[in-house]
């Protein structure tokens, strides 16, 4: 007793085996490569959210401190507020260091009775900005220096590059410059900060090598030109990114 194949019984001839193994590998290349696209552009935009949190969350802190620099000038006179006038307000300002103090608290717990004591000793008013490298990680972060409270404090993390370019009151017709001399710190009204920050880890593309950040400096009318001051060119894979405030220090015209 035999059996025998008819032409519908027939199986695929390696012909049609090779033909559909290669669209099933190119099908699967197809979704492997959409899904690796994806991937890397989520990766790369999580980072850029990372690095841009960082930057807002050091300018927001910078600029609320620095609004107070000089509170209580018109009242305070004191060896603790570092200035040569001995009145609240700017005693270091270099391109990568901003220091100043303010009288606007005393002693009571209470922040609804806070005012001014007469020093310059409370915590938050002797304050100095730079940048600090985390021996955890050994990465540059943004340090916030309390002399009279905690004492050092990384606020922002990441920040690579940090600028600061003081302006001066338009009857002093003094040029915006990052290195005023002391005669020079009582003029100033505002200072425009600059800072860079770096994401964590690389990006698993190398899309910005090469990329160079230029810090903006305005001249003497406020318009906005590029200064000689470069971070870059690039030469990894982590993300980065620039930003520019101006803050003006409210209470430092107030004689």
């Amino acid at each position: 007793m035999y059996c025998s194949l008819t032409k519908n019984e027939e199986g695929f001839t390696l012909i049609e085996v090779l033909v559909a193994l290669a669209m099933s590998i190119l099908v699967t290349a197809i979704i492997y490569s959409a899904y690796n696209t994806q991937m890397a552009i989520y990766s790369k935009q999580d980072k850029v959210a990372d690095v841009q949190q960082n930057l807002r969350a050091g300018i927001t802190i910078l600029q609320n401190d620095a609004r107070m620099a000089g509170f209580g000038r018109t009242v305070t006179e004191a060896s603790t507020c570092q200035t040569r006038s001995g009145r609240p307000g700017i005693y270091v300002a270099t391109a990568t260091t901003f220091a100043f103090t303010s009288d606007f608290r005393n002693n009571n717990t209470n922040p609804s009775q806070w005012a001014p004591d007469g020093q310059c000793d409370d915590p938050g008013e002797d304050l100095t900005y730079s940048l600090l490298t985390n021996n955890n990680n050994n990465i540059l972060n943004l340090n916030r220096d309390d002399v009279n409270g905690p004492g050092r404090q990384a606020v922002a993390e990441g920040i690579t590059n940090l600028h600061f370019t003081y302006i001066f009151a338009p009857s002093s017709k003094i040029a915006p410059t990052s290195t005023p001399t002391a005669a020079q710190l009582n003029d100033i009204v505002a200072v425009q900060v600059s800072m860079l920050a770096r994401s964590r880890n690389p990006d698993r593309r190398a899309g910005e090598q090469g990329l160079t950040f230029i810090v903006p400096v305005p001249d003497r009318d406020g318009n906005q030109r590029n200064s000689g001051v470069t971070w870059g060119p690039v030469a990894d894979n982590f993300i980065r990114r620039m930003a520019t405030t101006t803050i003006t220090l409210r209470n430092i015209g107030l004689q």
